[in-house]
């Protein structure tokens, strides 16, 4: 009898165990607006045939494609020669489907609306007893926002997993040893464009991702500035992140403002990797005479006068849709070169002459781009200052020319003239 207690014990551990040290990881995604001019779809519902998911993502007015993936990935697809006409998202979510005999069913309705003949190795297997939430962002303002989506996956013990997405979640379908996840659309404002650029508007995402239940544990990742995080060339969005992973060792890279550093690490089965990333930074002040927005090596910072930490080095400070949401001067993009040193502040103090608005030839110089120069003052105080020399644009310069001309013409005439006078 002990010993029949001791091994119940014992299986009770094995299985704790190797339940506890499982997390979701993405094996795979796929795109289901691919093909199109412009995105379309967005995934509403996710039927399960035994192991098998079939995404429901209907265009804007009609229902016209079929996909069938399993966790390895896509397995087929199929086009509707009669599309669904749909009218709203409830008719949308009444699309199911039926498999029997080689012959797979699209239903809508009461009816069976198309067959697609395909052998399927369909096995009914009961999902895990675990209650999903999901969802993400709502309205979004960029530049400066950004979507966003979650999963959230409870045990009938109360452990919770989170899953982040890039964008909202429309739908999801647990199977026994990983889960189906469908990304829906999102509406947005966008500060960082003129009156007729900044909405409402509604941007169509049709994202399909597998996340599979394996042994790991995860990698939290800290970083002194802001930073992107890439595992294994898999984007993980911006430090801090907690992400799951596999056990075993992993690339990461980080990449803060254009400055790389990698990393080897080690995960281990139900633990927490901690990863600190520490960069030598320094400050950049920028200075803007209208109102504008400001990017830092593509990455937007914000609109008007900025104070940035940045990693030491040369960096690109883009000032670009100068008084929007006025449109006379938002076509102009001005760019800087800039050095960052540790410890130290670089000042970038702009006039409206360096963008190009603050002289009398600015209209036709509205579509230009700007490179300047840079010259560096350093002393013994802890601030830099920056100043900058401008590089007229290619119209100036001829303007300049045919008036230095004309001039010299006229007084070559007003010499000679003077010249036969005394004679």
């Amino acid at each position: 009898m002990k010993k029949r207690y001791a091994l119940a014990f014992f299986l009770m551990i094995v299985i704790f165990a190797n339940y506890a040290s499982a997390v979701y990881v993405e094996m795979w995604s796929y795109d289901l607006n691919s093909g199109l001019r412009w995105p379309e779809r967005e995934v509403s519902k996710i039927v399960l045939l035994g192991n098998y998911a079939l995404p429901v993502a209907c265009r804007l007015f009609e229902f016209d494609k079929v996909w069938v993936f399993n966790e390895s990935g896509l397995v087929a697809e199929f086009q509707l020669q009669n599309p669904i006409r749909v009218r709203s998202q409830e008719e949308c979510n009444s699309i199911s489907f039926a498999y029997r005999n080689g012959t797979l069913s699209v239903l809508y309705g009461n009816e069976t609306w198309a067959n697609f003949t395909i052998t399927l190795n369909v096995k009914n297997v009961n999902p895990p007893n675990l209650k999903v939430s999901y969802g993400g962002s709502g309205i979004v303002e960029l530049p400066l926002g950004q979507p966003s989506g979650y999963v959230e996956i409870t045990t009938e013990h109360g452990d919770t997993q989170r899953i982040t997405l890039p964008y909202p979640v429309g739908a999801v379908a647990l199977i026994k040893n990983g889960i189906f996840i469908g990304t829906k659309g999102y509406e947005y404002f966008n500060r960082a464009g003129t009156w007729g650029e900044m909405g409402p508007f509604y941007a169509y995402v049709g994202i399909v991702y597998f996340f599979k239940d394996v042994p790991g544990g995860y990698l939290s990742i800290k970083s002194n500035v802001k930073a992107k995080v890439f595992v294994d060339g898999k984007d993980k969005g911006w430090a801090p992140a907690v992400v799951p992973l596999p056990a075993g060792e992993h690339d990461v890279r980080v990449v803060s403002f254009g400055v790389p550093k990698e990393y080897r690490v080690e995960i281990e089965e139900n633990k927490t990797t901690a990863l600190n990333v520490t960069y030598q930074t320094g400050y950049l002040e920028v200075f803007l005479p209208v109102h504008a927005w400001v990017k830092v090596d593509g990455i937007v910072i914000g609109d008007s006068s900025q104070r940035i930490e940045l990693p030491a080095g040369n960096h690109t400070v883009t000032i670009f849709c100068i008084g929007c949401p006025d449109e006379k001067y938002s076509g102009i993009k001005a760019n800087f070169q800039v050095a960052v040193k540790a410890g130290k502040t670089t000042r970038l103090e702009i006039a409206k002459e360096m963008l190009g608005i603050g002289t009398p030839e600015s209209k036709n110089t509205r579509k230009l781009s700007y490179i300047t120069s840079i010259i560096q003052i350093e002393s013994d105080n802890p601030t830099m200052t920056v100043t900058l020399t401008q590089t007229q644009p290619q119209e100036n310069r001829m303007y300049s020319k045919l008036i230095t001309l004309f001039a010299v013409v006229i007084l070559v005439e007003l010499g000679i003239y003077l010249l036969l006078r005394r004679r």
